[in-house]
């Protein structure tokens, strides 16, 4: 909750709306259980769109979303909207609200991700997962 407050806090900063923007495809690696996570982002000016795949134990999943927040603040990103298609993730459905937040810092990127009540629009978690693959972008907001 607190690394929420503070990047809603971050990107409330004025001249955050504008033209801001985060894209790019990052690869999560989980551990326990081994699975991993594609999230494809192309997000500008409050439109766009996200995809995530989820692999597990030879099982594949997917979701595609539409992009309703971006909100830029240095090199942190928050992306919003709502789930438009799910393919075999059960915990989701077309409606539910998604929240992704981005930390570029070059190579070495993090990622948080929440899901349905916990993703609210244009504020999003701590970016708390590295990323293992890929690499994501954000676009600053064009000054007032």
């Amino acid at each position: 909750m607190i690394g929420t407050m503070v990047v809603a806090a971050l990107l409330a900063l004025p001249g955050a709306p504008g033209a801001a923007s985060v894209s790019g495809t990052a690869l999560i690696h989980m551990h326990d259980p081994e699975s991993v996570f594609e999230v494809t982002v192309a997000a500008r000016g409050d439109a766009g769109t996200i995809r995530v795949a989820h692999h597990f134990q030879g099982e594949s999943g997917w979701l595609t979303g539409t992009v309703d927040c971006v909100r830029t603040g240095g090199p942190v990103g928050v992306v919003t909207g709502k789930v438009d298609q799910v393919h075999r993730i059960g915990w989701l459905k077309p409606g539910d609200r998604f929240s992704l937040s981005v930390y570029d810092h070059g190579r070495r990127d993090r990622i948080g991700m929440a899901w349905q009540a916990e993703a609210a629009h244009c504020l999003g978690p701590a970016p708390d997962r590295a990323i293992t693959g890929g690499n994501l972008k954000v676009g600053a907001a064009a000054p007032d």
